[in-house]
């Protein structure tokens, strides 16, 4: 099961979910980048089902700059990427200090603003052998004034898995094209999946509206299959 523990952060403690598979060894590990609503029943579900692939799976808490109790809202709207860049670098240096991961066997993976995340990540620390990116919007919002991440899809390193829903209200279908042509003009190997009637978080069992089994099941027998290719995970 998870654990909750706390990591070092620039000096202050911040709060993460890990997860370790059974047994002994040394395994590869995944940085998950939690989505919107934190480290939730969702994110620790997540890092549950990595540690049971084979992995050392660890999730940082982005939030950690606002008191408890602040609003979601607050806490999405106000959290900046140098900030989530320093919570990853942190994850990284976490991971790559355990005796139980293979330092240099890294991916990361993100839903929702999480998938952004990912993404800004893989672009920002060229540490990953692979990047799985499910449903992340805001890629081509410029933050404070600078370039997007889509901007700088080119600058990855790794190859790129997607999964994005067809009736997405969040992310416009000609979005996806858009990171699609950025990723194929850029020679970044990548793999996108559509699913024409899911809308965003289908992937979210805890959002029945949204929640779409099919979609769920093969997008996630999708990402297993290519974390075995990137990570070199025994079937």
């Amino acid at each position: 099961m998870a654990e909750t523990i706390d990591i070092d952060v620039d000096g202050k403690t911040v709060a993460a979910v890990l997860g370790m598979p059974q047994g002994g060894g040394i395994h590869p590990g995944i940085l998950v980048m939690h989505h919107q609503e934190g480290l939730s029943p969702f994110t620790r579900n997540l890092v549950d089902k990595l540690a049971g692939l084979g992995c050392v799976a660890l999730a940082v808490d982005s939030y950690h700059p606002f008191p408890p109790g602040t609003d979601m809202k607050t806490c999405r709207e106000g959290v900046t990427d140098p900030q989530m860049m320093r919570d990853t670098a942190a994850g990284v240096a976490y991971l790559r200090s355990s005796s139980r991961v293979q330092r240099d066997n890294l991916a990361v993976i993100g839903h929702c603003m999480g998938g952004r995340t990912a993404l800004l990540a893989a672009e920002t620390m060229p540490v990953f052998n692979g990047v799985v990116v499910y449903y992340g919007g805001g890629v081509f919002k410029p933050v404070a004034g600078g370039s997007s991440v889509g901007d700088r899809l080119g600058e990855l390193r790794c190859p790129v898995i997607g999964f994005w829903g067809g009736r997405d209200r969040v992310i416009p279908n000609d979005q996806v094209d858009r990171i699609e042509a950025k990723l194929t003009e850029a020679a970044v190997p990548h793999e996108f999946h559509r699913y024409p009637d899911a809308n965003h978080a289908f992937a979210n069992f805890t959002v029945p509206e949204d929640y779409r089994a099919d979609a769920d099941r093969h997008s996630w027998q999708c990402t297993v299959e290519f974390l075995r290719r990137t990570l070199k995970l025994a079937a």
